[in-house]
C-alpha cells in the first residue's frame, strides 16, 4: 500500500533470526544494516512510479530527508549471472521494483532485462543485500535464500479485558500470530 509505514524484514531461518532494516548501510556500503529489535527498525514506504503500472520505489526518512533504497545491477552478466547491489540515495532512482509472485517480494529488473534482483539475505548473512533471483529455487527459498518482506505490526484487542492489570499483580498476555 503506497504511503503506509512498513518495516523491511528478513526471516533469516538459517540463523533463527528476524532481521529488520536499521536505516543505514554496513561497512560495505552496498549492504543494509539490520537490527533484531523491531523498535529500532526504520519505517519504510512504497512510492508509486509515475507511468509504470505496478512499479514502486522504496524509501525511508533520515531526519526529514527522503532516502531511497536503490537496487541496481553492480556487475552485468548473461541471464542469471549478473550481480546486484543496494545503496541509499536522496534522489529518486531510475530503477524501480515490481512484485514477483513466485518469490512473494519486490524485484528490480536490469536495464537489459536479462537479470532480476531481490532484496534479502542468503546463507548466514545478517545484512540485507541485492541478490540475483536466479539463485532462488523452490528447494532453497526460506532455507538458504531469504527475500525481504514488508511487514506491519498491528495490535488488536481480541476479547474483553477482564480486569485491569495492577502493579505487582501477575497477568497473562496472549498473542495470536495470524500471518507472517
Amino acid at each position: 500500500e503506497v504511503g503506509k509505514a512498513f518495516k523491511l524484514v528478513v526471516f533469516q531461518n538459517k540463523l533463527g533470526k528476524t532481521l529488520y532494516f536499521a536505516g543505514t548501510t554496513t561497512d560495505k556500503a552496498y549492504y543494509l544494516a539490520t537490527t533484531e529489535d523491531f523498535n529500532e527498525a526504520v519505517d519504510v514506504y512504497l512510492e508509486a512510479v509515475d507511468g509504470v503500472e505496478g512499479g514502486y520505489r522504496l524509501y525511508f526518512y533520515v531526519g526529514e530527508t527522503k532516502t531511497y533504497i536503490r537496487a541496481y545491477e553492480r556487475t552485468p552478466g548473461e541471464a542469471g549471472k549478473g550481480s546486484g547491489s543496494l545503496e541509499l540515495v536522496t534522489t529518486a532512482p531510475t530503477e524501480y521494483y515490481t512484485y514477483d509472485e513466485t518469490l512473494k517480494t519486490l524485484v528490480v529488473t536490469s536495464a537489459d532485462g536479462l537479470n532480476k534482483y531481490y532484496i534479502g539475505s542468503y546463507g548466514t548473512n545478517t545484512s540485507i543485500g541485492g541478490s540475483n533471483t536466479s539463485y532462488v529455487t523452490a528447494e532453497n527459498l526460506g532455507v538458504s535464500q531469504f527475500p525481504a518482506n514488508l511487514a506491519v505490526l498491528e495490535l488488536k484487542q481480541i476479547g474483553p479485558v477482564v480486569k485491569a492489570p495492577a502493579v505487582g499483580e501477575a497477568f497473562k498476555l496472549v498473542v495470536f500470530q495470524n500471518k507472517l
